[in-house]
């Protein structure tokens, strides 16, 4: 296993990432204790390719880890649920509705909930269309995660697309933290270049790392199908 590397599949490829890991982990278990003075949903940014989904998958094995519950989805399912039942909705009503959700999927009511929302991009147009609102349908979430008033704890999870402006905008910026997945800096490309030739070959690791740079647009999961 790489340096940094979990059993989840998750890699600390660079600080940036490590900070990203480590801080979403601690904003989770603060509000699975229930011991801040302060709470923020999260949300993740990350361009296609770029560890998101890895990163989503790690943090459910840490939710379970620490002796809550977890539960990874796509915004598209939690829309279905949305229109089956209810048709349309108030965006005060979504962290109840969550909570609902969540008690059906996974069987139970928990008095801690980690809900990891994958593919929001793909399927807020379609919630726009269902939740009624003013500045953004997942404010109400977000407040109810900032007076820690629901047992779900969200965190969602974008990739590159013009509805993150709208979707954490105002009121939903200040309770929230963003965290932007960074592409891969070229020295992290070089060494999994270096090790993938046995530490030999130093000039030729130098120019394919380039290549694989540029290819893979800095993409670990482009970069990794390269290398």
């Amino acid at each position: 296993m790489e340096a940094g590397c979990f059993e989840t599949g998750w890699c600390d490829l660079s600080e940036e990432h490590r900070r990203i890991r480590t801080e979403l982990e601690e904003l989770i278990t603060s509000y699975v204790k229930g011991n801040a003075t302060e709470y923020w949903m999260s949300v993740v940014v990350a361009p296609y390719g770029s560890g998101k989904t890895t990163l989503l998958r790690h943090l459910e094995h840490f939710v379970e880890s620490i002796g809550a519950k977890a539960l990874r989805v796509e915004l598209a399912d939690i829309v279905e649920y949305i229109v089956e039942r209810y048709g349309s909705i108030h965006e005060s009503e979504l962290p109840k509705i969550l909570e609902e959700y969540a008690k059906e999927k996974l069987g139970e009511a928990s008095s801690a909930v980690v809900l990891l929302v994958d593919e929001v991009e793909e399927s807020y147009d379609l919630l726009r269309g269902i939740v009624e609102y003013e500045t953004s349908p997942f404010r109400g979430v977000a407040e109810a995660i900032r007076t820690h008033s629901t047992s779900v704890y969200v965190v969602l999870a974008f990739g590159p697309s013009s509805t993150l402006k709208e979707a954490v905008f105002g009121p939903v910026a200040w309770r929230s933290r963003v965290f932007t997945l960074p592409l891969l800096p070229k020295p992290v490309i070089e060494r999994m270049v270096s090790e993938a030739l046995g530490g030999e070959f130093p000039e030729a690791s130098s120019l394919l790392a380039n290549m694989v740079w540029w290819a893979s647009k800095g993409r670990i999961a482009w970069a990794r199908m390269l290398v």
